[in-house]
């Protein structure tokens, strides 16, 4: 299985969500992902993350939705943003709203946002790993656990010893606590 992030339909709406290198073009990203599914025999996933704003109007997902089918995508994932994102001001989009979206891809899409895929074994739990997954996101104790394999306390008590090291913050947003890597 290949998976590969298609949320954009032009050159503005991939600056807009991705601020991407000046270089990088998204006709360029298109064509790559059309040439690899010539030479991919596997599966092809596609996930879609849908931002509030900026790719969540009807016309915007029809443009996305119509990229997609011209891939042959073998499923459709659609993702929102479930973490504090690095961009203050974006939301995640009600799960209501992207089931509604999903409609707009062959085969449907799938929602995604807020599942966590399997994780990684307890013995090749490493402090570095989980901060340095802490500083690219927030995260909450339970998403901590998910990806390394860890038992809920035993996350729980890793995180408040680095937390009163100084190597991370506790955040609350929407209700949860988020820990955030310093």
């Amino acid at each position: 299985v290949v998976k590969a992030t298609l949320s954009a339909w032009d050159q503005a709406s991939f600056e807009a969500l991705t601020r991407p290198h000046p270089a990088l073009r998204f006709e360029g990203l298109l064509e790559g992902l059309r040439e690899l599914r010539k030479i991919h025999t596997g599966a092809l996933w596609l996930e879609i993350f849908i931002v509030p704003g900026l790719n969540d109007a009807p016309a915007q997902v029809q443009r996305i939705a119509e990229l997609a089918a011209s891939l042959k995508a073998d499923r459709i994932h659609l993702n929102t943003a479930v973490r504090p994102a690095a961009e203050p001001g974006v939301r995640a989009l009600a799960v209501e709203e992207l089931q509604r979206l999903g409609a707009f891809f062959r085969p449907p899409g799938e929602v995604i946002a807020g599942s966590l895929s399997g994780g990684q074994p307890a013995a090749a739990l490493d402090r570095e790993r989980i901060m340095a997954m802490l500083r690219r996101r927030p995260c909450t104790a339970l998403d901590v656990s998910r990806s390394f394999g860890l038992e809920p306390a035993v996350a729980t008590k890793l995180l408040d010893e680095l937390k009163h090291a100084g190597r991370i913050r506790l955040e609350k947003r929407a209700g949860e606590f988020f820990y955030r890597g310093l």
